[in-house]
C-alpha cells in the first residue's frame, strides 16, 4: 500500500523508507503512541473503579450525615463523568487514526505489522 510519494521538478520520485510504517504499530512512533494511550486508558478505567468502590463506601457509612452523603454523591457523579470523558477521548482518537489512514482498533493491535 503506496502511503505517500513525493517529487521535486528534475528530480526522481522521491520514495518513503520502507522503515517507516502508518500508526498501527509503526516502527518509530506509532508504537509507543499506542503503548502510552493503551496504559492510560486502562489506568483511567482503574481509577474508576477505585472511585466507584470508595464513592459507595463513603455513602454507605455516611450515617445520615447529609454533608458525607453530598460529598459521596458529588464524587459519584465527577467519576462517571470522568470515565465519559475517558470512554469519548478513546472515541475521538480512534476517529482520528482512521481519518490518517490508520487501524481505527490501534489499541488493540498487539502485532508490529502493518
Amino acid at each position: 500500500m503506496k502511503l505517500a510519494q513525493f517529487s521535486l521538478p528534475g528530480y526522481p520520485d522521491i520514495k518513503v523508507p520502507s522503515d517507516i510504517q502508518n500508526l498501527s504499530g509503526g516502527a518509530y512512533g506509532g508504537s509507543l503512541i499506542t503503548t502510552a494511550l493503551a496504559i492510560l486508558f486502562v489506568f483511567g478505567i482503574v481509577l474508576t473503579i477505585i472511585l466507584l468502590i470508595y464513592s459507595g463506601i463513603q455513602w454507605v457509612t455516611s450515617e445520615g450525615d447529609k454533608q458525607k452523603i453530598q460529598a459521596a454523591r458529588s464524587r459519584l457523579i465527577y467519576t462517571i463523568v470522568g470515565f465519559l470523558i475517558i470512554a469519548g477521548s478513546l472515541v475521538i482518537v480512534s476517529v482520528i487514526v482512521r481519518l490518517l489512514g490508520g487501524d481505527p482498533k490501534f489499541f488493540l493491535n498487539t502485532s508490529n505489522t502493518p
